[in-house]
């Protein structure tokens, strides 16, 4: 993952030394704490951004004799000087590590912050505080959070929070409206009360709390949420809380919720949880994996594409008030019973399994073993309802529409490695929800089954070979074509939204560089996004598909001011390497934060670099393709295709002269090959469209924009870019280019 990060950096051509130009502190190991406090003194005093760097080794507190930190208020990174480890050593020192407070802007970045008798980090007030590749460990706080307490605004990345304690929220504590943990894991915390590894609670505002790629793993809370508890503001205000890719395993909870305990919220919040793994975790009374408890009218909580399995020695999911609804997912009952519930609970496009051990291997003769309990107790109340496209091996859900699939078992099993998938000739296989649909009024539009499944690949797939692409019901798809080879890097488009289309750059190690060409929401400007992803079967699958501010054409360029948001995941998901005759499927998952909307759409081919069967066949043209862009112009670039047919695709991402993003693209018609040097004459979308279900091609004009040159040098490695516009506020000029990617199946011919 984190090479795939790297990666990432490069190709999002972001400029790197944010604190280029600002002050670098050394604090000096022979006067600890004494110098880093006057580093931060002097970091809070400066009007511009401050690097505090440690040498290499570890920095101790005395824990009788030392003083707090001085409370950080200024622009501050705190990192190593070089490349060494650097830990920041409590010592058992009665207080905070550090503090940050007066609506400053601090990052630590790179270090390990353990064994404070007090929270590691406090964020109050305004502040924001970013955590890049570090560990916070060891820490225990008598109070509320025990690795990291939080009022401000967190954001926690590639990092670890690990083995800390407090009352509530043993790894976090947060009570503030801004939330963000990617890629990171939070592990062996306790709590004595709440939330052993996250304690999250809202106020009356809204607030916006978003996590990608987090392993919640082996904590403890002596009461609710043995790894996360919630506790939700049910007055007003929209809440949305979104979690991506969890992995919540072996937690322990005294009382509820051994995995997640939910408590309150309110009718507008938007809480969901998708693609995400439960399993082994334990509570002694309510909910092994998950207890809800939310007002009539609350959000409940939303699941989408999540794996339940494993042991269950009392009741998976608890949902005593509330809403609860789970779709394209598997519930393995794996103990008593599935889900308890007199709340209000949906099912759609849902597996509901016996213990899949017994699946191991699949007997189709075999009665299903017989349990004491049923996968739905709903105490007689009636509350389960069906949203179609269910399977389960009773009929204790309720499940009622004609689509459901009572009394079935759905054939699933696992591989030698332990990987769950559908076994062939599953019912489950093309039988899932269907289309993008507003099955939940609260939360819009939706893809059918999400862009991808719990092992990776993407969704939907034509599992069953009759060119319609179909959900399977569950978390699992089964793949519905051979996998990828290089010749798959391509431009791809829907015939029918002529004027949009995706580049595809397959570039090795399984990873491929993918960009969309596409229109903004209002339908008044052009917009592009660009991510790099993974190869999975017969998928191209990337979880971030980014969108760039900050830029401007020509001379006012200056790459420091280039920032990017998500805009949403994508999958691209092939039956064959042609997919001409036989389209592909794009389905792009909007982030929910954003303003983009969930679409799906073909994905038909439209070049051809290498021919699919003569792969690897020495140098040639295609060697000459792939993305360059100017080192001094970090933010925009281009993408170029050498075509079999003798013909070149250019795509030149960047911006106008207001900033705003902008594409242009080559007319085939009138592009020239002579030697090493490409001329091509340039259009734009000089009329838009909008994104998503408002597109409509006879909106997109393309216009004249000017020529461009392309003059390659030896080796394939760099060219030279010339551009002359006829369009006001572009001019003429030149860059020097080099090479960012090569496409997997070529070498150069230079």
């Amino acid at each position: 993952m984190r090479n795939r990060s790297r990666l990432l950096v490069i190709l999002l051509l972001l400029c790197q030394g944010a604190h280029a130009g600002g002050i670098t502190l050394i604090v000096d190991p022979g006067d600890f704490p004494d110098s880093l406090n006057a580093a931060i003194q002097t970091g809070n005093a400066s009007n511009g951004p401050v690097a505090i760097e440690f040498p290499s080794g570890t920095f101790s507190f005395d824990s009788i004799t030392s003083s707090p930190t001085p409370i950080m208020q200024g622009d501050i990174t705190l990192m190593p000087q070089g490349k060494g480890l650097v830990i920041i050593d409590g010592n058992g020192f009665t207080g905070r590590g550090f503090e940050v407070g007066g609506g400053g802007t601090v990052t630590f970045d790179s270090l390990t912050i353990q064994d404070f008798d007090g929270p590691g980090i406090m964020i109050q007030g305004s502040s924001t505080v970013n955590i890049i590749n570090s560990t916070i460990s060891g820490n225990n706080n008598f109070e509320d959070g025990g690795g990291i307490f939080n009022s401000g605004n967190l954001t926690i990345n590639d990092s670890t929070i690990l083995g800390n304690s407090s009352r509530n929220g043993g790894g976090i504590f947060s009570d503030s409206d801004s939330l963000t943990i990617q890629n990171s894991i939070i592990r062996g915390n306790n709590a004595s009360e709440n939330g052993g590894g996250l304690f999250i609670r809202t106020g009356p505002g809204s607030d916006h709390i978003d996590h990608t790629y987090v392993t919640v793993d082996d904590n403890q809370a002596g009461i609710n949420g043995g790894g996360m508890s919630f506790d939700l503001d049910d007055t007003s205000g929209a809440d949305q809380i979104v979690f991506d890719d969890l992995v919540i395993t072996n937690n322990q909870a005294g009382n509820n919720g051994g995995g997640i305990d939910v408590l309150g919220g309110g009718g507008n919040d938007d809480f969901r949880i998708r693609n995400c793994r439960f399993e082994g975790n334990q509570s002694t009374v309510f909910g092994e994996d998950l207890n809800i408890n939310s007002p009539d009218g609350g959000p409940g909580l939303l699941l989408q594409g999540c794996s339940l399995i494993g042991p269950n020695p009392r009741t998976r999911v608890e949902n005593p008030a509330g809403e609860f609804e789970i779709l394209d997912s598997l519930v393995e009952s794996g103990g008593p019973n599935g889900i308890d519930n007199t709340g209000t609970v949906a099912f759609g496009g849902t597996v509901f399994e016996r213990e899949l051990a017994d699946l191991v291997p699949f007997d189709s003769s075999k009665a299903p073993p017989a349990r004491d309990k049923a996968l739905c107790n709903d105490f007689g109340v009636g509350v389960f309802q069906s949203l179609g496209h269910n399977i389960s091996p009773d009929n204790t859900c309720n499940l009622n529409q004609a689509s459901d699939m009572p009394n079935t078992d759905a054939m699933v099993g696992r591989d030698s490695s332990g990987k769950i998938g559908l076994l062939p000739g599953s019912p489950a296989i093309d039988a899932g929800l269907a289309a993008i649909s507003v099955r939940l009024p609260a939360l819009g539009p939706m893809l059918p089954c999400g862009y991808k499944d719990a092992n990776g690949l993407g969704r939907p797939q034509d599992g069953n070979g009759d060119g319609v692409f179909e959900c399977d019901i569950g978390a699992i798809e089964m793949q519905g074509g051979p996998d990828i080879v290089a010749a798959q890097s391509s431009a791809y488009f829907d015939a029918g939204r002529d004027g949009e289309g995706v580049f595809v750059e397959l570039i090795g190690n399984n990873l491929a560089v993918v960009t969309m060409f596409t229109y903004s929401v209002d339908g008044n400007l052009p917009t592009w996004f660009l991510g790099v992803g993974n190869v999975v079967g017969n998928s191209v699958v990337v979880d971030n598909m980014s969108e760039f501010d900050g830029g401007v054409f020509g001379a006012g360029f200056d790459a420091a001011n280039i920032s990017s948001t998500v805009a949403g995941s994508l999958s691209l998901n092939f039956p064959t390497c042609e997919s001409v005759s036989k389209p592909g499927k794009m389905a792009f998952q909007a982030n929910p934060m954003g303003h983009f909307s969930d679409l799906l759409v073909n994905a038909s081919r439209l070049s051809t670099i290498v021919d699919c069967n003569a792969v690897n066949k020495g140098a040639s043209v295609a060697g000459r393709s792939g993305a360059f862009f100017d080192p001094a112009r970090n933010g925009e670039g281009i993408f170029t295709q050498w075509l079999t047919n003798g013909s070149v695709v250019v795509i030149w991402y960047t911006y106008d002269s207001q900033g705003n993003r902008l594409w242009i693209i080559n007319d085939a018609a009138r592009t020239t090959v002579s030697g090493n040097k490409v001329t091509a004459t340039m259009l734009f979308p000089s009329s838009t469209t909008s994104f998503g279900a408002g597109f409509d091609p006879s909106e997109v004009v393309l216009s004249d924009w000017g020529t461009v040159t392309l003059d390659y040098q030896a080796g394939c490695n760099a060219l030279t870019f010339g551009y002359n516009s006829s369009v006001s506020g572009f001019g003429a000029g030149s860059f020097n280019y080099v090479r960012l990617t090569t496409l997997s199946g070529t070498s150069c011919d230079l």
